[in-house]
């Protein structure tokens, strides 16, 4: 009888262990990083942000892509974090210095700050 595909590890019998161990340990590591069958993986968030905050960064008028660690670091994680900051000029003169802190030419700085500008013109 075959076990239900979500019993947890410790209940599962000694029979289904040894039905792996006859694998090569390839086979073995090729299902490690696979989920289970009840459940469905959904892609990382962050990962869909990080390539939107990139993509505004690439498509400034000097291209800046290079530029994501310092936004992250900063705190600035999300599209939302990205369209909060174009919101709040106020803001901006301390994104400046900390960035500068952080090796930011004050050149660069003025193109970022020019694509917040156009940014946060197109936010509703």
């Amino acid at each position: 009888m075959a076990e239900h595909p979500l019993t947890p590890w410790y209940q599962t019998s000694a029979s289904s262990a040894n039905q792996t161990s006859g694998r090569t340990q390839a086979q073995k590591m090729s299902t490690v990083n696979q989920p289970s069958p009840g459940y469905n993986i959904l892609p990382s968030r962050s990962i869909d942000n990080d390539d939107s905050i990139e993509a505004f960064l690439c498509n400034l008028k000097r291209p800046s892509g290079h530029f994501l660690p310092l936004f992250k670091e900063y705190g600035i994680v999300t599209t939302a974090d990205l369209n909060a900051l174009c919101r709040m000029e106020d803001y901006w003169n301390e994104v400046e210095r900390h960035f500068i802190n952080k090796g930011l030419k004050p050149f660069e700085w003025l193109v970022v700050q020019e694509g917040l500008r156009t940014r946060a013109s197109t936010l509703t």
